[in-house]
Order: structure tokens, then sequence, then C-alpha cells
């Protein structure tokens, strides 16, 4: 192959040297050249960027990986053992190592050991199927499989290995699909399918439904979760998504041309318009309030250049603009213009210090320098000014002066802050693991529930109740028991980058507002911006995504709050407890973690 026709109309050309079948060089759509040098064996020895950085790759006589050097010129050692050349050691850049331990029947691994000397042992059946395995944190989990080799039951012990498990059964059918999901505490999820094998339905033992509905070509056209339902609807001619209906009626059309989102409109309102460069990157996104949104990448395809702009006039105003500029290896080191930062790294990668070059030491409102330690292992152990514990197992045991409390299962039971750790803060959960209620130092309440797929339907606050609607594993619909809340989320297709916040049922003929999502690089809102393109909403955020600062505008006037808790991208800012809901997990922005 010499020359490659892309989808968005792009051409890609390879070369080649002498007889070899392997490219020497490659040349994109946009002009840049890759260089690509293999040695005699044919594996490939070094790669050269267009900016001219190179990794770099070396062997042993069995072909496998001994080292391999990054763009900066740090390098990854890799060991193995004889006669069969299994990975027994990773040593790192910074010289910290990870060894692997194998069993003698399967060849696979049994073993692995941390930087910290901690094991995460993997057992296996005769047949070599996952039996059970051992954490880093000694939490213990075995599993059985029926005589086709399906799981059949699983069970968590913890790390009290003497304990009474939580065991959970499957009941499958004859094609090995789940039937029936025996969950710890007795109930039960039932599955139903069609006669094509896709799953039709959900039922718990509370008689809360989901329920799926597909068309012949077994696309998805509807989702049911309990009174709310989501409708989608394809093209005859490509198959592609042409419209879906919110569960409050309102219509989200998709233009596509030669495959590409063109366009997005709500009840033939715009949303956002896009146009692609010839790699078939967003170049610009125009949205539905006037504003535009333009993009700019280097020869590398990274982002270099963010302007958000009033699209209208003859002459349009920068509003929020951003520049980008990347170490060799690609991580990010600078952002200037609007919220400058500046980034280091350790020699592994991890985040060292984030700063604000532009802040002044006397001024409080902003973070001048942010700086991160870790232990060994990659966990985070200390916060500006503070000396903390190294995490055993990933269960930090303190944080400056949060003291933290685990379960056997390593779930966070309890904090406590203050003089003599009396502020206390407890957190309970149910056999799944899933947070069900949290009690705050001042014995505010807040209890929580979720589906099967562990997305949270409802969250109530001080006796307030707020539902949650899920278009797949994305949230679409907040809204509270009387609809005084109904906010609809809406997003890039395929992705979690959030475009617009509209408030209002239609079913209830209530007043529809629509607000812009103004993004960062990660997709993370910093802003919310009304019809007319006016500032309504804006925050800042530390390096972690912990809110910084936050500013209503405008709407202060018109007796309105505009407001949103979408965070980093597919999470959810819970102001009652502090956490992000992360949809199998709850994120702590202040711990950069959970």
């Amino acid at each position: 192959m010499v020359e490659e026709a892309l989808s968005h109309g792009g051409l890609r050309h390879y070369e080649y040297q002498n007889l070899s079948t392997q490219p020497s060089k490659v040349t994109d759509e946009h002009g840049q050249v890759i260089l690509y040098h293999w040695d005699a064996a044919g594996r490939l020895a070094e790669q050269t960027f267009p900016d001219g950085t190179r990794r770099q790759y070396t062997y042993n006589a069995y072909g496998k990986v001994t080292s391999f050097t990054d763009e900066l010129g740090r390098t990854t050692r890799y060991d193995y053992a004889e006669p069969l050349h299994l990975l027994t050691r990773k040593q790192l850049p910074d010289g910290s190592e990870l060894h692997y331990r194998y069993d003698n029947t399967h060849l696979q691994v049994s073993d692995i050991i941390n930087q910290k000397g901690e094991i995460y042992h993997i057992g296996y059946t005769p047949t070599g199927l996952m039996s059970e395995e051992i954490g880093f944190d000694n939490a213990k989990t075995t599993y059985a499989y029926d005589r086709k080799g399906q799981l059949a039951a699983k069970c968590e012990f913890g790390n009290e290995h003497d304990s009474e498990p939580l065991v959970t059964h499957y009941l499958r059918d004859p094609m090995g699909r789940v039937l029936i999901k025996v969950l710890p505490d007795g109930t039960k999820d039932r599955y139903h399918y069609d006669e094509f094998g896709q799953l039709q339905q959900i039922l718990d033992d509370q008689n809360n439904v989901l329920a799926w509905e597909y068309n012949q070509n077994g696309q998805l056209t509807a989702e049911h979760q309990s009174w709310a339902t989501m409708r989608h609807y394809y093209d005859d001619d490509t198959g592609q998504l042409r419209a879906s209906k919110l569960p409050d009626g309102q219509m989200i059309d998709y233009r596509h041309i030669d495959g590409q989102l063109r366009g997005m409109t709500l009840d033939d309102n715009p949303i956002a318009a896009f146009n692609y460069d010839n790699g078939g990157r967003v170049r610009e996104r125009r949205q539905g309030n006037g504003l535009v949104n333009r993009y700019q990448y280097d020869h590398l395809g990274r982002l270099t250049e963010h302007l958000l702009r009033e699209g209208f006039e003859d002459n349009p105003q920068t509003l929020w603009q951003q520049h980008y500029g990347y170490q060799a290896d690609g991580e990010l080191t600078t952002i200037s213009g609007s919220n400058a930062r500046e980034y280091q790294y350790d020699p592994i990668g991890q985040l060292i210090s984030a700063g604000d070059p532009q802040a002044k030491a006397d001024e409080h409102h902003a973070y001048h320098v942010e700086t991160f330690q870790y232990d060994v292992a990659g966990n985070r152990i200390s916060g500006e000014g503070t000396v903390d514990n190294a995490a055993t197992g990933n269960r930090l045991s303190f944080f400056g002066d949060r003291h933290f409390e685990y379960d056997r299962f390593g779930n966070l039971i309890a904090e406590r802050r203050g003089t003599e750790h009396k502020l206390l803060t407890t957190y309970e959960y149910d056999c799944r693991h899933r947070l069900i209620k949290h009690v705050s130092p001042n014995g505010r309440v807040s209890t929580y529930t979720y589906d099967p797929f562990n997305r949270r339907t409802s969250k109530t606050v001080d006796g307030k109740t707020i539902e949650f609607i899920w278009q797949g594993s994305k949230l679409i619909v907040e809204c509270s028991d009387k609809d005084t809340v109904w906010r609809s989320y809406l997003y890039e297709p395929g992705t979690f980058r959030p475009l617009a916040l509209v408030e209002g049922n239609a079913k209830k003929n209530q007043k529809i507002r629509t607000y812009w999502y103004q993004n960062d690089h990660l997709g993370t809102p910093h802003s919310l911006t009304d019809s007319l393109g006016g500032l309504v909403y804006s925050c800042s955020y530390n390096a972690y995504g912990q809110v910084q600062t936050e500013t209503q505008h405008q709407q202060e006037e018109r007796g309105l709050r505009v407001e949103t808790n979408l965070r980093f991208q597919g999470q959810y800012a819970d102001e009652e407890t502090g956490l992000f809901y992360n949809l199998n997990r709850y994120y702590d922005p202040a711990l950069g973690g959970i």
C-alpha cells in the first residue's frame, strides 16, 4: 500500500526501503512525516516524529522488548525469565520496579509485586479461569464457574478472609446469558432478551424497570427508565443517528454530511454547527447563541489554541482564549491566556506542581503554586504544606487534618476532622458497594439510589429528591418530584463533552431556557452563556478539578440562578458531600481520587 484515502477526504502516503513490507516513511494528510527504522529482524527500533523527537526500542534474541526510551530520553526496562521468556521485572524511569510471578500450570500471572512490596495475587482453576484474587489491600474475592466455564458465583471477603463473604449468584439460560442475578442481600435482578439475543428488560424486586427497543438493524430505538423514555431515529440510507427525543418531548436533530456531524438543533433551534480540518478534527464549533469556538492543532494532532469569539459581528471580540504548550512526550506544560497554568511532572509522568504564572503572592483568591507528592506506588500522599502517611494498599489513612476509616472491602465509612477529630462524617453502602447514605458533621442526611448498571437514579437531601435519567452512561435529565427543577443535558455525540444545558419541561409547558457550555481542553465546563451569548456563570478549578472560584453573572438581577454540576467529563458534583459522582465510583477532588 502506497496511498490511503481516509474517510474525511485526506490522503496518507507510505514509502518503503528495499523490499521491506514495513513503511519507512509515512506522510499524513497534513503533510507531516513520521520516520520508522526497523532492525534486521523486522522489529521497530526507532520512530522519529515531525518535531524531531524519537522513541527507541531494544529487543533480546527472542524478540522481547528489553527497553523503551521515550521522547524525553526516559528509559523503561524489561527483564524476562528463561526458558519461557515471561516478563519478571519492569523498571520505570525513576528506578522503581514492578515484579511478576507466574503459576506453573498455565503460565498466567499469579503475583504482581508493586514498588512498595505489596502483592496482588491471582489464582486459577485447573482449566485456567481466575478463581481468586487478593488485592494490594489484601481484599479477597473468589469466583466459581459452571460446567461451561461461565461465572456462577462471586464471593467477596474483603481483607477479613475468615468473615462471611458477600455472595452474588448468576443464573443463566442455555445460551449462557444471565437470567437472574441474586445479590448478597437476597434481592434479584431479572434479565429478559428478545428473539435476537438483545437485552430487552431488567426488572428488580422493587418493580423498577429498565427496558430497550431496537429496529430491524439492531440499532437502539428506545431507552425506558421508570417513567421516562428516550427515543432514537436513524437515517434509512446511512444508518446514522438523525434524531433523538428527550423524555419531555423535545427533539434533537442531527445533520451529517459525508459521515461527519455538521449540525444539531433542539426543536428546530440551533444548538451547534461543526466544521472540521482535513484530519477530521473539529476546527470550529458555532453555537446557537452566536458564539464560536475555534481550535488549532500542531503537527502531532495536539490542541495548541482554543479561541471563544463572538460570531456575528464584523469585528468579533475574543471573549476567552488559551494556548497550549507540551513537553516532548506530549504532557501539557503550559496554558497561556485565560486561566494560565504551568505544569511540572516527575520522571514517570506524575504531576508534581501546577502554578498560575500570573498570580501574585499576595492574591489569596488564586493558588500561586500547587505541589503534589506520591508514594512509590503512585498514590498521592501530600497536599500543600502537609506531610502525610503513605497509603497502604491504596487506602489513605489521613491527608492533612482528614482521617479516614474503611470497611473490610475498602469503602470509606468515616472521616474525622477538626479538634480531637470531633467532626465526623459517615458513609453507608449497599451490598454492591454503592454509596447509599451520607451523614455530615451537622447531622445533615443524604441518601442515594441506583439502577442495576450503577447509574444513580435519585438523591434525597434535606427531604428534597432529585431524579436522574440516563442515555446509556450519560446523564440526560435531572428533575425534582414536582418538576420545579428540570434540566436536560446535551452532549457532543460519542463524548461526555457537554454542549448545552436546557432548563424547563416542555410537556408541562414550562418556559424553555437554553444555556451553552464553554469547556476547556479537557472538556470541563468553565462557563455558561445564555441565548444572547452573555456570560451567566463561570468558575475556575485547581489541578485535580476542585472548584476554586464561582461567579454568577447577570441572572441575579433577573431573579434567576443558573449553575452547573458537571465537572470533569462524566462527573457530577454533589454539594452535600463535596464528592463528584462518576458512575461506578465517587471522586474526591481535594484528594485527586477516592
